[in-house]
This record gives C-alpha cells, structure tokens and sequence, in this order.
C-alpha cells in the first residue's frame, strides 16, 4: 500500500510529513524516502500527547532528532493545512521538549524554548582552530564564528566537527560571521543530514551564543543560503519565517 508523503519547503529546508492519523511509520526506509525525493528529513504526526500533538523527526539518514525549527514550522503549517481542528497556535511535543507554534501573518513562528549549556570550547579540526562555541537548543550545536563562511568550509570541516570526539552524540556545527549587531550569515552542517541550505534551530543556537557574548541585540536577523531568518530572544528563544507546499508524493 502507498503512502502520501506531504513535502514542504522552509527557506531551502525541505521536510517530508508522513500523516500519523492515516500511515504508520513500520517499513519505512526513511534514508531512501529522502533520497529519492530530494528531502532533509521526515516527520510523523501527530501523535497522541498530553500537549495539542506530538510529532517524530527524521534527519535524511534515517537517524531521530530531538528538535527541528524549520521542521517545526513545516509541520505547524501542515497541521494548519490537514488538522482536523485547525488552530493559530499549537503546542507540539518533541524529544527535545515542548515548543509552541503560532501562525502570524503568512508566518510560522516557534518558540523553540531555552538555550542551555553554553560554553566556548577549544575546537582543533584538520589542523585548524575555531573560536567554538557549544548550546542545546533541546539539539545539540556547535557555534564556529569565524570570517566569511562558504559552503566549502562548511562541506570540509562540518562532518569532522559533527564526529568530533568532543560530541559523543555528535552535532550540529554553524560557520558564521557577523555582520552588525543584528545581523549574521552563517553556512549549516546538520548532524545526520549534512550540508543544508538553512536550519531554525541552527539560527536560535547562533543568537544564544552571540547573546551569551554581548554581541547582538534581541531581535536579529540570520542570512543563510535558503533565505532570512528572524530570531527574537527574551526568556526564551524565537524563529519566524515562510513556509510553502512544495507537492505530494505517492511511495511504497
């Protein structure tokens, strides 16, 4: 029996959802799903939970994420699309803890919840060092500030850092350089996934590391290769941005 795969796209990062309600996730080959249909990741829901839902995320190698911002976007947007009850405002429990999306605007906001544990760590890769930085954002990241970031440097020093003997679970690694106190540009390595053309949860990482650092305001901007995100920081941590129906795939 085919399943309906529902793609979205979130400023480049390309997710897959998989209707909890209608398919269950037993004999999915989630790494070749992704492949074949050029997608970063997959998420399954809703699920059952004492919040609105639950969702599971996939990175592209089949491996389970704690958390996602643009995958949390795109889900939001797609229980807005195909919820029986659809909502402005949903809460939606992952591995990483519970976030809250609002739609505003034509917008997909989430509130991705508080960093924790930042600290600057000495980071010696191929024999270059790195002025790095590691955060949770319920994910784990490392923050590599340095000056302009190409997606060379990212595809070279990104799966290195991911493996490093630093991160036991490995890692998601930004390369990024700032260019005023509200704006940054950063190139992405997603753990399990690789080189992405954006991350949500990268852009929260990169402002909790440079708000720990005094070097940006609460309200800034993040440019990567899929687009702009906006990142706000009070208590907690912010992300806002578009979200498009790409199509609808039908696979066994």
């Amino acid at each position: 029996m085919n399943s309906s795969f529902y793609q979205y796209d979130a400023l480049g990062n390309v997710y897959l959802v998989l209707d909890a309600r209608q398919y269950t996730l037993a004999g999915v080959n989630i790494a070749w799903v992704c492949e074949q249909t050029h997608s970063d990741g997959l998420l399954y829901g809703p699920l059952p939970s004492k919040s609105d839902c639950a969702v599971r995320i996939f990175n592209s190698d089949g491996s389970e994420a704690e958390k996602s911002g643009n995958g949390l976007r795109i889900f939001a947007a797609f229980m807005k699309e195909h919820g029986q009850s659809p909502k402005e405002t949903l809460q939606i429990e992952t591995i990483g803890g519970l976030v809250t999306c609002t739609s505003v605007d034509g917008q997909i906001m989430v509130d991705m919840g508080i960093p924790s544990a930042i600290s600057q760590v000495e980071l010696i890769v191929a024999e270059k060092t790195f002025d790095a930085y590691t955060v949770s954002i319920g994910n784990p990241h490392c923050v590599c500030l340095c000056k302009s970031p190409t997606r060379d440097m990212a595809r070279q020093y990104g799966p290195l850092i991911e493996s490093h003997a630093l991160f036991p679970k490995k890692t998601n690694v930004q390369f990024v350089e700032q260019v005023d106190s509200q704006h940054f540009t950063a190139e992405i390595w997603e753990r399990g996934s690789g080189y992405t053309l954006s991350s949500g949860s990268s852009a929260c990482a990169i402002v909790a590391v440079a708000r720990s650092l005094q070097l940006c305001e609460s309200r800034v901007w993040v440019s990567m290769p899929g687009g702009v995100l906006e990142v706000n920081m009070g208590t907690s941590i912010a992300i806002a941005g578009p979200v498009r129906f790409l199509k609808t795939f039908q696979m066994g």
